[in-house]
Protein backbone atom coordinates (compact mmCIF):
# COMPACT_ATOMS: atom_id res chain seq x y z
CA UNK A 1 0.00 0.00 0.00
CA UNK A 2 2.64 2.30 1.11
CA UNK A 3 4.47 2.00 -2.41
CA UNK A 4 1.41 2.83 -4.52
CA UNK A 5 1.17 5.52 -2.53
CA UNK A 6 4.79 6.51 -3.17
CA UNK A 7 4.42 5.97 -6.95
CA UNK A 8 1.34 8.11 -7.15
CA UNK A 9 3.00 11.01 -5.09
CA UNK A 10 6.00 10.69 -8.06
CA UNK A 11 4.09 10.63 -10.35
CA UNK A 12 2.08 14.24 -9.00
CA UNK A 13 5.17 15.65 -8.54
CA UNK A 14 6.11 15.20 -12.30
CA UNK A 15 2.64 16.07 -13.67
CA UNK A 16 3.19 19.12 -11.70
CA UNK A 17 6.90 19.80 -12.92
CA UNK A 18 5.52 19.55 -16.42
CA UNK A 19 2.60 22.13 -16.59
CA UNK A 20 5.09 24.55 -14.43
CA UNK A 21 7.10 24.54 -17.45
CA UNK A 22 6.57 28.37 -18.84
CA UNK A 23 5.97 28.95 -22.58
CA UNK A 24 8.83 30.29 -24.55
CA UNK A 25 10.14 31.65 -28.00
CA UNK A 26 12.50 33.90 -29.30
CA UNK A 27 13.56 34.77 -32.81
CA UNK A 28 16.54 35.41 -34.74
CA UNK A 29 15.44 38.81 -35.76
CA UNK A 30 13.85 41.69 -34.10
CA UNK A 31 14.00 43.51 -36.77
CA UNK A 32 13.52 43.01 -41.10
CA UNK A 33 14.40 45.71 -43.46
CA UNK A 34 13.64 45.25 -47.29
CA UNK A 35 14.64 47.23 -50.33
CA UNK A 36 11.52 48.81 -52.03
CA UNK A 37 11.98 46.36 -54.81
CA UNK A 38 10.71 43.73 -52.70
CA UNK A 39 12.44 40.35 -51.37
CA UNK A 40 12.65 37.27 -49.16
CA UNK A 41 13.94 36.90 -45.78
CA UNK A 42 14.10 33.76 -43.44
CA UNK A 43 13.63 34.25 -39.79
CA UNK A 44 14.57 31.46 -37.32
CA UNK A 45 11.75 30.75 -34.07
CA UNK A 46 13.41 28.56 -31.14
CA UNK A 47 10.53 27.37 -29.08
CA UNK A 48 9.24 25.18 -26.73
CA UNK A 49 5.77 24.51 -28.19
CA UNK A 50 3.12 24.91 -30.95
CA UNK A 51 4.04 29.07 -32.56
CA UNK A 52 1.95 31.12 -35.12
CA UNK A 53 2.70 34.45 -36.67
CA UNK A 54 0.53 37.36 -37.38
CA UNK A 55 0.05 41.14 -38.43
CA UNK A 56 1.06 40.97 -41.57
CA UNK A 57 0.23 43.41 -44.07
CA UNK A 58 -1.13 43.36 -47.73
CA UNK A 59 2.28 44.13 -49.07
CA UNK A 60 4.20 41.49 -46.45
CA UNK A 61 3.39 37.13 -46.40
CA UNK A 62 4.59 34.89 -44.26
CA UNK A 63 4.81 31.15 -44.76
CA UNK A 64 4.61 28.85 -42.56
CA UNK A 65 2.20 31.13 -41.05
CA UNK A 66 3.28 28.48 -37.59
CA UNK A 67 4.87 25.52 -36.86
CA UNK A 68 5.57 23.25 -32.99
CA UNK A 69 9.10 23.81 -31.69
CA UNK A 70 12.09 25.04 -33.25
CA UNK A 71 11.74 26.06 -36.79
CA UNK A 72 11.51 28.95 -39.53
CA UNK A 73 9.14 31.27 -41.94
CA UNK A 74 10.40 33.21 -44.62
CA UNK A 75 8.60 36.81 -44.74
CA UNK A 76 8.22 38.10 -48.80
CA UNK A 77 7.79 41.47 -49.41
CA UNK A 78 6.34 43.34 -52.79
CA UNK A 79 8.36 45.52 -54.64
CA UNK A 80 7.00 49.00 -52.75
CA UNK A 81 5.55 51.57 -55.35
CA UNK A 82 4.94 54.63 -52.84
CA UNK A 83 7.87 57.35 -52.46
CA UNK A 84 7.60 56.44 -48.84
CA UNK A 85 8.52 53.94 -46.38
CA UNK A 86 6.59 51.54 -44.90
CA UNK A 87 6.23 49.17 -42.10
CA UNK A 88 4.55 46.45 -39.97
CA UNK A 89 4.88 44.97 -36.73
CA UNK A 90 5.10 40.55 -36.92
CA UNK A 91 3.95 38.96 -33.88
CA UNK A 92 5.16 35.46 -32.94
CA UNK A 93 3.14 34.15 -30.23
CA UNK A 94 3.51 30.53 -28.53
CA UNK A 95 1.25 30.00 -25.84
CA UNK A 96 1.34 32.37 -23.10
CA UNK A 97 5.26 33.70 -25.06
CA UNK A 98 5.01 36.23 -27.45
CA UNK A 99 7.84 38.33 -29.70
CA UNK A 100 7.35 40.51 -31.92
CA UNK A 101 9.41 41.66 -35.43
CA UNK A 102 9.35 45.27 -36.97
CA UNK A 103 9.34 44.61 -40.85
CA UNK A 104 10.70 47.63 -42.62
CA UNK A 105 10.55 48.27 -46.43
CA UNK A 106 12.44 51.31 -48.31
CA UNK A 107 10.65 53.52 -50.86
CA UNK A 108 10.67 52.73 -54.39
CA UNK A 109 13.66 53.18 -56.01
CA UNK A 110 13.86 55.84 -58.70
CA UNK A 111 13.46 54.81 -62.72
CA UNK A 112 17.55 54.27 -63.31
CA UNK A 113 19.00 56.95 -64.93
CA UNK A 114 22.79 57.88 -65.78
CA UNK A 115 25.66 55.98 -64.09
CA UNK A 116 25.62 56.91 -60.20
CA UNK A 117 24.20 55.42 -57.14
CA UNK A 118 22.53 57.95 -54.63
CA UNK A 119 22.54 56.92 -50.83
CA UNK A 120 21.59 59.09 -48.61
CA UNK A 121 21.84 59.15 -44.60
CA UNK A 122 19.04 59.98 -42.96
CA UNK A 123 19.62 57.85 -39.90
CA UNK A 124 20.36 59.64 -36.30
CA UNK A 125 24.38 57.35 -36.77
CA UNK A 126 27.67 58.96 -38.30
CA UNK A 127 28.76 56.21 -40.33
CA UNK A 128 32.46 56.28 -40.35
CA UNK A 129 34.86 53.62 -43.16
CA UNK A 130 31.51 54.24 -45.20
CA UNK A 131 32.42 51.97 -48.27
CA UNK A 132 29.93 50.68 -51.11
CA UNK A 133 30.81 47.54 -52.95
CA UNK A 134 29.62 46.67 -56.53
CA UNK A 135 29.38 42.89 -58.13
CA UNK A 136 28.80 41.04 -61.16
CA UNK A 137 26.70 38.06 -61.92
CA UNK A 138 29.06 35.77 -60.54
CA UNK A 139 29.29 36.95 -57.52
CA UNK A 140 32.85 38.67 -58.13
CA UNK A 141 33.25 42.44 -56.78
CA UNK A 142 34.14 44.69 -59.11
CA UNK A 143 35.15 47.81 -57.13
CA UNK A 144 34.97 49.25 -53.65
CA UNK A 145 34.74 52.80 -53.47
CA UNK A 146 35.66 54.28 -50.00
CA UNK A 147 33.77 57.71 -48.76
CA UNK A 148 34.81 58.38 -45.69
CA UNK A 149 32.38 59.71 -43.12
CA UNK A 150 28.93 60.31 -43.58
CA UNK A 151 27.43 62.70 -41.35
CA UNK A 152 23.28 62.13 -40.43
CA UNK A 153 21.42 63.87 -43.65
CA UNK A 154 24.06 63.73 -45.74
CA UNK A 155 24.56 62.26 -49.48
CA UNK A 156 27.25 60.33 -51.23
CA UNK A 157 27.16 59.40 -55.16
CA UNK A 158 28.96 56.69 -56.15
CA UNK A 159 29.65 55.67 -59.95
CA UNK A 160 28.73 52.40 -60.81
CA UNK A 161 31.16 50.17 -62.65
CA UNK A 162 30.44 48.45 -66.20
CA UNK A 163 28.86 44.89 -65.76
CA UNK A 164 27.61 45.72 -62.04
CA UNK A 165 23.91 44.03 -61.07
CA UNK A 166 24.33 44.46 -57.53
CA UNK A 167 25.67 46.26 -54.41
CA UNK A 168 26.69 45.88 -50.91
CA UNK A 169 27.12 48.90 -47.95
CA UNK A 170 29.77 48.51 -45.51
CA UNK A 171 30.72 51.10 -42.10
CA UNK A 172 31.26 51.51 -39.00
CA UNK A 173 28.42 52.81 -36.19
CA UNK A 174 30.49 53.22 -32.75
CA UNK A 175 32.71 50.62 -32.76
CA UNK A 176 30.47 48.39 -34.75
CA UNK A 177 31.84 47.19 -38.25
CA UNK A 178 28.55 46.64 -39.86
CA UNK A 179 27.52 45.14 -43.68
CA UNK A 180 24.38 45.66 -45.25
CA UNK A 181 21.88 43.20 -47.10
CA UNK A 182 22.44 43.12 -50.80
CA UNK A 183 20.42 45.60 -53.12
CA UNK A 184 20.13 45.54 -57.10
CA UNK A 185 21.74 48.28 -59.40
CA UNK A 186 18.16 49.27 -60.71
CA UNK A 187 17.99 50.51 -56.99
CA UNK A 188 19.88 53.96 -57.41
CA UNK A 189 18.54 55.65 -54.63
CA UNK A 190 18.53 54.98 -51.32
CA UNK A 191 17.74 56.23 -48.10
CA UNK A 192 19.36 54.82 -45.06
CA UNK A 193 17.21 54.63 -41.87
CA UNK A 194 17.52 53.54 -38.66
CA UNK A 195 15.29 50.77 -38.45
CA UNK A 196 17.73 49.90 -41.48
CA UNK A 197 21.08 49.93 -40.03
CA UNK A 198 19.81 48.21 -36.71
CA UNK A 199 19.32 45.08 -38.88
CA UNK A 200 22.41 45.46 -40.89
CA UNK A 201 25.11 42.52 -40.17
CA UNK A 202 27.85 42.79 -37.76
CA UNK A 203 30.96 41.37 -38.82
CA UNK A 204 35.08 40.99 -37.81
CA UNK A 205 36.06 42.73 -40.76
CA UNK A 206 34.72 43.52 -44.17
CA UNK A 207 36.89 42.09 -46.07
CA UNK A 208 36.95 37.94 -44.09
CA UNK A 209 33.11 38.66 -44.69
CA UNK A 210 33.21 39.34 -48.66
CA UNK A 211 35.80 35.68 -48.73
CA UNK A 212 32.40 34.27 -47.53
CA UNK A 213 29.81 35.50 -50.28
Amino acid sequence: MLSVVMASAVTVAFSSCDKDEEDSVSVSNTSVSFAGSGGTQTVTVTSNTGWTVTGAPGWCSISPMGGSGNGSFVITATANSSSSERSATLIVTAGKAMQTITVTQGASGVTPSGNKVTIRNSTSYTLSRFTVLFYNSYNEVLSSADKGTVNPGESVKVDIPTSAVRYFIGTQVGSLLLLSPYYDIEYRSLTITNSMIQSWESVSSISSFLERK
